[in-house]
């Protein structure tokens, strides 16, 4: 800090800064713990750096309350808002979803319609061919025209489905 003369306690970052350089100081010149005397100081080493961490985390929430109760009662405002248009969203996708469906459905049916009806048409033709091969020399011309009908029909009830 750098008002001179104030009461103030010191900063925690600054003072994480300090114990940080301290503690590392303290590692250079103990790489390994070999004796009871420098287990006892790494122990000193080792509250001392987690006091200055529950130091800071309490200054962190001691700053970030009163920002957390400003965010919690902003969400708060917009929560009736978001829930009303929340279930008003629900309401419409359910009502699209089951449009869908029912169309999907109709589609369904139609497709299947359209192919009994292009199989009794085929079963029909394949009978004619059949019946006008057994009387072909007798029946030529108005059997004809009746495989040419059905044969039509075949091709127009042929619906290919979406």
């Amino acid at each position: 800090m750098n008002d001179i003369g104030h009461n103030l306690p010191p900063d925690m970052i600054d003072t994480a800064s300090e114990v940080y350089e301290a503690v590392g100081s303290w590692l250079e010149d103990h790489p390994v713990v070999d004796s009871e005397e420098t287990a006892r100081e790494a122990k000193l080493q080792l509250d001392r750096a987690k006091l200055c961490v529950a130091d800071m985390e309490a200054e962190r929430e001691r700053q970030v309350k009163p920002l957390n109760a400003q965010v919690r009662e902003i969400n708060d405002s917009y929560k009736p808002a978001k829930t009303i248009l929340g279930a008003v969203i629900n309401e419409i996708s359910r009502r699209i979803t089951s449009y869908m469906a029912k169309e999907e459905a109709k589609r369904i049916k139609a497709a299947e319609e359209a192919r009994r009806a292009a199989e009794a048409a085929e079963r029909q033709a394949r009978e004619v061919d059949s019946l006008q091969a057994w009387l072909a020399p007798s029946v030529p011309t108005r059997l004809s025209s009746s495989t040419a009908k059905l044969a039509d029909a075949v091709a127009s009830a042929r619906v290919v489905p979406k």
